[in-house]
């Protein structure tokens, strides 16, 4: 056998002799990169922090708003309280409490209502103050235990909503031809706990019968394809924008053509998850966050048609109407009282509590003034999840939609809980 390096010595000559023939060897492939890193999502801690007395001194706790509306807000939620066992539990963060125990401090503190503006003393006198703390959890291998991004105590996004008017009509035209659907009659809601199954924060779900077999209900785009085809719509609005934005309130007005006015309350939502169709447009380039407000949804959907109904179905959510006599009403099924009145998580916020919130709000077009009020949790909505979203109640109209649409400010919420 000839040494490795006579053989090699071997190669080199024969390639010389072939000259040009020779073709040289392939470059060898370029080296893979790494694969990429995938970061563990950030795991956020939250925590309802008890705020002492002395540093609620330092609190300016003044309202700007009007008296008897806080004493009507007051009123809703106590009526809400009344009608429940008084031994049903609430519970926030680790504070346990019974709707008797709420609607006692609650009453004590209408009372001075009635008599005067309440003060911080006069709160606390009654109340225990709380505020979530959320901390986001840096999971990277270089991250030490503890460290984390922590959001100021109390710190919330405030959006708006409101009750709007809608031109309908009862029949179908040229002028009318979008619909407005009541709960379908093949809609069922299945309660898990009769099952004993437990989902976490699902505790209901939506469906229809298919065969044999229980499937979600049907979504957006199918219901706009004509999923509901033996379903009677209640009423026929203007275009398919204005319907979306009735189901993302929750409630409306329907002026007819004859000058007569009918109320819509919320009937039932398709069980299908509540997707920002805002996000969506960020995301797609066509406007950036600081452009996005409901009436620039509004604007540029109708103005690029070929963008609407991607746009819309993006949101597979669908909400079904009822009419009703009185509204607006909110998911506690008591009156909604503009300006004190807020949505938020029933998870983080037990129904019909008392908060004190401080933001601003939109002042025209581009202004904004103060906002620092007493406001009680009454409603819940599908995009306001988590302890750091709460979304306020601006009333009926253009003039609340304006304001409405236009909402997105930060804030400090506080949370008052009934003592011991």
């Amino acid at each position: 056998m000839k040494p490795i390096h006579l053989r090699i010595a071997a190669v080199v000559i024969l390639i010389g002799a072939l000259g040009g023939c020779a073709k040289p060897p392939e470059a060898p492939p370029p080296t893979p990169p790494p694969p990429a890193r995938v970061e563990k999502p950030s795991v956020p801690h939250i925590s309802l922090v008890k705020l002492q007395e002395n540093f609620l001194k330092n609190i300016d706790f003044r309202d700007d708003g009007d008296q008897q509306s806080l004493i009507k807000a007051a009123k809703e939620s106590l009526s809400y309280l009344d009608k429940l066992p008084s031994s049903k539990l609430f519970k926030a963060g680790d504070v346990e409490f019974s709707a008797a125990q709420y609607a006692e401090a609650l009453r004590k503190l209408l009372a001075i209502m009635e008599k005067r503006q309440i003060s911080v003393q006069d709160v606390i006198s009654l109340f225990d103050v709380y505020a979530y703390k959320v901390e986001i959890q840096d999971t990277s291998s270089q991250s030490r235990p503890g460290e984390g991004v922590i959001y100021g105590t109390g710190q919330v996004l405030a959006t708006g909503y409101y009750e709007p008017i809608l031109e309908g009509n009862y029949r179908p035209s040229k002028e009318y031809s979008y619909p407005i659907y009541p709960v379908p009659e093949n809609l069922i809601k299945v309660s898990l706990d009769l099952f004993n199954v437990n989902c976490g924060d699902v505790s209901t779900i939506v469906g229809r019968v298919e065969g044999h077999k229980l499937v979600p209900y049907y979504s957006r785009r199918e219901i706009d394809e004509g999923a509901l085809k033996g379903t009677q719509p209640l009423v026929w609005v203007k275009n398919p924008v204005d319907a979306f934005f009735l189901q993302v309130q929750g409630s409306g007005i329907i002026r007819f053509p004859d000058g007569t006015e009918r109320r819509l309350g919320y009937g039932s939502g398709n069980g299908r998850p509540y997707r920002s169709i805002g996000k969506y447009m960020i995301d797609q380039g066509w406007m950036s966050k600081d452009e996005v407000s409901m009436q620039a949804i509004k604007a540029y959907l109708m103005s690029h048609p070929d963008k609407l109904w991607p746009t819309l179905w993006y949101n597979e959510n669908y909400v079904f109407f009822r009419w009703v006599e009185e509204g607006p009403k909110g998911s506690l099924n008591v009156f909604l009282t503009p300006e004190r009145s807020i949505a938020s998580d029933r998870r983080f916020y037990p129904p019909a509590t008392l908060s004190f919130i401080s933001t601003v709000v939109p002042d025209g077009h581009y202004n904004y003034k103060p906002f620092n009020r007493w406001v009680f949790h009454q409603d819940a909505g599908g995009a306001i999840k988590g302890p750091g979203r709460v979304d306020i109640f601006f009333g009926s109209g253009n003039e609340a939609g304006e304001k409405a649409g236009r909402m997105k400010y930060q804030g400090t919420l506080l949370l008052f809980l009934p003592k011991n």
